[in-house]
């Protein structure tokens, strides 16, 4: 994901990269990229759980929903793109400096589960939909967590924080 660009309408601008070649990249060749987008949403902001108080004040969650925007769009949210798993990188990235048992240990729920470098996802999941992952999903049983996030342009904030 290249980024997203926010402006005075209300909504974003999202830019993917796919890679281009995937199983070449697997096999050690250099990324080939192409730039896909942008993807635009609209987002719309609701007030919900509004409690009028007896000072005079109002209280009230603030919950912001993303619509795709078709017409501002240059492609659709269910265009399939080829990237970078994000969980398993961030994964890779905590396993940075730890013992050799650890990252033994850490290598058999990837091979159990297959996962693998890429994926292929929705433009939808893999921003504001998400789409189950089994890394997420470990993570959040061994954390014993009750987190609610799913992979998707949110997850590395999510895992590495």
């Amino acid at each position: 994901m290249e980024g997203c660009r926010a402006g005075i309408s209300n909504g974003c601008q999202i830019l993917l990269l796919q890679h281009h070649q995937p199983s070449e990249l697997l096999h050690g060749a250099p990324a080939q990229l192409i730039q896909l987008g942008p993807y635009t949403y609209r987002t719309k902001w609701v007030r919900v759980n509004d409690t009028f108080n007896g000072n005079g004040t109002v209280t009230f969650r603030q919950k912001i929903y993303y619509v795709f925007d078709e017409e501002e769009s240059e492609g659709a949210e269910d265009d399939v793109i080829t990237t970078i798993n994000v969980p398993l990188v961030a994964f890779a990235d905590q396993l940075k400096g730890k013992s050799v048992v650890a990252r033994g240990l850490a290598r058999i729920p990837i091979k159990k589960y297959r996962v693998q470098l890429l994926v292929r996802q929705t433009v939808g999941e893999l921003t504001f939909q998400g789409y189950p992952d089994v890394l997420v999903t470990l993570g959040e049983i061994a954390e014993t967590k009750d987190l609610t996030f799913r992979s998707g342009i949110r997850s590395a904030m999510d895992i590495l924080n």
